[in-house]
C-alpha cells in the first residue's frame, strides 16, 4: 500500500517485482563461482562436494536477496520508482541473460568453456546497463526511457558475447598465415596464375622444368605433410596451429635456388599436382601455366587431385569459398 498498489495491475506488477528480484541472487552466486572460485585449483567436482564452498555461495545468495529487497524498498521509497520503472528495470537487467542462453544452444563445448569469463562481463554489464538505464529516466523524470531497460540490456549483453566470440575465432585461426595465403592467391592472379578453368578437353602437363619455376616464384607457401616435411630442411618450414608450410621470401618459395627448385625429386604434393585442381570434385587447370599443351589428354583423374580447400587450413570456410570465385572468375 505504502507504494500505491491500487488495481489488479500493480498487484500483477508488484508480483513482478518480486519475482524477478529473486532472480538477481543468480547473478551474484555465478559470478562468484565462475569468476572467483573458477581461479581455484580445485576441481569443479571438488568444489560441489566442498561444505565451505557451499556454506560461500549460501552467504552470497541470502546476501544478495537481501541487499535487492533493501534496493527495491529505497527505490520506491526514496526516488518515487513507479511499479512500471522497477519491473521494466529488473525485466531488462535479466536480459542479458539471453545472448547467453542461445550461446549455450547453438555453441560447441569448446567455445562455451573458452567463453565463460565473457560470459560473466556480458551478464553484469546487461544487469548494470539495465539498471543505469532506468536510473537515468528516473532522474530526468523521462517515462519513455523507463521502458528502454530491457532493449539497451540485450543490446549490451549481445555485443560482448559477439565481441568474445570474434576474439575466440581470432586465437583459433592463424590470421597471419591467412593473410598471407591470400596476398599470394591476389598477387598470383595479377601476374597472370591462378586463372583456373574445368578442364573439360584434352589436356596434358609438359613441365619446363629448368626453364620455368613460375609457379614457385607466385604462388607463396605450399603446404606440406609430416611425412613430407622429413624430407625437407626445418630452417625453411613453417608450423602453425593447423598445418605445415614453406617459408616464403615475399610471395616466392624459400627453397627456390637460382630461380628453380632445390627439392624437385621430393617437392610436397601441392607442387607436383600442379597445375590441376580439385575445386568441389570438379577439375580445374591454371591457364597461367605455360606448360599446359592440348595436343593429347593426359588430365589426372579428380579424385587423386588434393582438394583445393586443404591447400588453407586454418581459413574459415567463407573465406574459401571467396578465394575459389576469385581463382575461377574469368
Amino acid at each position: 500500500l505504502k507504494t500505491g498498489i491500487r488495481s489488479p495491475d500493480d498487484i500483477l506488477g508488484g508480483f513482478t517485482d518480486v519475482t524477478l528480484t529473486t532472480v538477481q541472487p543468480l547473478h551474484a552466486a555465478c559470478t562468484y563461482e565462475d569468476v572467483l572460485s573458477g581461479r581455484k585449483k580445485n576441481t569443479l567436482k571438488q568444489r560441489i562436494d566442498s561444505s565451505r564452498e557451499l556454506n560461500i555461495s549460501r552467504i552470497v545468495l541470502i546476501s544478495s536477496a537481501v541487499v535487492s529487497i533493501i534496493i527495491i524498498y529505497l527505490l520506491s521509497e526514496q526516488r518515487n520508482f513507479s511499479i512500471a520503472d522497477l519491473v521494466f528495470a529488473l525485466y531488462g537487467s535479466q536480459l542479458g541473460l539471453c545472448p547467453l542462453v542461445v550461446a549455450v544452444l547453438v555453441l560447441k563445448k569448446e567455445t562455451i568453456s573458452q567463453l565463460s569469463k565473457w560470459s560473466v562481463a556480458a551478464i553484469s554489464a546487461g544487469f548494470f546497463t539495465g539498471w543505469a538505464t532506468a536510473f537515468y529516466g528516473n532522474i530526468v523524470a523521462s517515462k519513455s526511457l523507463a521502458y528502454l531497460p530491457p532493449v539497451l540490456s540485450l543490446a549490451v549483453s549481445t555485443c560482448i558475447i559477439l565481441c568474445g566470440l570474434a576474439v575466440i575465432q581470432f586465437k583459433l585461426t592463424n590470421w597471419k598465415m591467412n593473410l598471407s595465403l591470400i596476398a599470394a592467391v591476389l598477387n598470383a592472379r595479377r601476374n597472370g596464375l591462378l586463372h583456373l578453368v574445368k578442364a573439360d578437353r584434352p589436356l596434358r602437363l609438359d613441365c619446363l622444368t629448368c626453364q620455368c619455376a613460375k609457379c614457385c616464384r607466385l604462388l607463396g607457401s605450399p603446404v606440406v605433410t609430416e611425412k613430407e616435411a622429413e624430407k625437407i630442411d626445418s630452417n625453411h618450414l613453417v608450423k602453425s596451429r593447423h598445418g605445415l608450410f614453406i617459408k616464403a621470401n615475399v610471395h616466392s618459395c624459400s627453397l627456390l635456388e637460382k630461380g628453380l627448385c632445390s627439392i624437385y625429386p621430393v617437392r610436397p604434393r601441392g607442387c607436383r599436382e600442379y597445375p590441376w585442381y580439385n575445386i568441389d570434385g570438379q577439375l580445374y587447370y591454371d591457364t597461367g601455366c605455360p606448360g599446359i599443351k592440348t595436343d593429347t589428354d593426359q588430365r589426372p583423374p579428380v579424385e587423386t587431385i588434393e582438394p583445393f580447400d586443404n591447400f588453407f587450413p586454418s581459413m574459415p570456410k567463407p573465406l574459401i569459398r571467396l578465394l575459389k570465385t576469385i581463382c575461377t572468375r574469368k
